[in-house]
This record gives structure tokens, sequence and C-alpha cells, in this order.
């Protein structure tokens, strides 16, 4: 059972930052972008070359996505990119448009966050009582903190400081992960 116990932050910080073929957050937008790529592409307006151009760009981003870090990366530009180019459908929320599928993928890299930060906490309660747990649980709070904030952004209508606070969010998580490792015998 140590052993086990000694492997779970190298199995969590392996499953947690190493996420190919799980999907994106924005797949939702990604299938959406398919559809209208199959509407504008070809077209000979001029506007609907742009928007087309838009929509390649954009399926494009969302098929290089590997983990969550990925996702984090692309989601401000990939938002910025289709309000340009649709710029009707981000002035009011009406469902089953971009705007609204794009507040579902911020929603849903803020529960994956949420979900490792819940696993983080048992990985830090297993530490033994000392410097590198006390250093594991301050890098915890700092992402706990970092995922509020992202939170009171993300209500604000800031997607670019959302964007930053998820990313540094991550990054707490897997500095505590790696002061678990390191303090967990193999």
């Amino acid at each position: 059972m140590k052993k086990l116990v000694s492997l779970l932050p190298i199995i969590f910080f392996a499953v947690g930052t190493a996420t190919a073929g799980i999907p994106s957050n924005f797949f939702a937008v990604r299938d959406e972008l398919v559809l209208r790529h199959a509407v504008l592409g070809g077209s000979e307006d001029k506007d609907e070359q742009k928007q087309d151009k838009a929509v390649v760009k954009g399926i494009a981003m969302i098929n290089d996505v590997s983990d969550l870090a990925d996702d984090i990366k692309i989601s401000f530009k990939l938002g910025k990119l289709l309000a340009k180019a649709f710029p009707d459908e981000f002035e009011a929320a009406v469902s089953n448009n971009l705007y609204a599928l794009m507040l579902e993928g911020y929603n849903n890299i803020g529960e994956s966050l949420s979900d490792r930060l819940d696993d983080l906490e048992v990985l830090v309660n297993m530490l033994p009582v000392g410097k590198d747990r006390e250093k594991a649980e301050a890098a915890y709070e700092d992402a706990l903190d970092e995922l509020e904030a992202a939170a009171y952004f993300f209500q604000q209508e800031d997607y670019q400081e959302t964007t930053k606070r998820f990313s540094a969010c991550l990054k707490n998580i897997e500095k505590a992960l790696k002061i678990i490792a390191k303090a967990m015998p193999v």
C-alpha cells in the first residue's frame, strides 16, 4: 500500500499534464466552426471569405490542443478571433451562438481546474507535517486564489484576465505536484 501511495503524485502529475486524447474544452466551438466552414467555404463574398478564414484558423487552433494548458493558452485568442469575425454574436448572449459556446469552454476549464485542486488537496494532506507540506500547501492556496480570481474576472467579462488567472492556477498546481512528487519516496 505504501508503494502505491508514494506513486500517487507521479500518477496524478502524469495524467494531469499529459492529457492527449482528451477533448478540448472548446470542441463544441470547433463543431460549430466546422458547420460554418461548410457554409462559408467557397463563397465569393469578401466578408464571408474573411469569416471563413477566421473559422479555419479557429478550427486549427482547437485541433492543436493537447492538454488543459493549451486550452487556456488559446481561450482568449480564440474568443478575440471569433468576436472580430462574428461581432453580432458577441453582443448578446443568445443560445447556440459562438459567444455562448465560448462561455461554455471557459466554464469547462474552470471546472477542470477545480477538479484538479480537489485532487491536489488530498495529495497535500497525505504529506507528513513539515517544510515540504508547507510549500505544497502554499502552492495549493496560491492556485486556489488564482482560480477564485479567474471566476471574478469571468463574471466581469474580462476574458483576457480570466485566461491569465487560469494559467497562473495551473502553474501553481504543477508547482505543488512537483513538491509532492519530490517529498514522497518512490
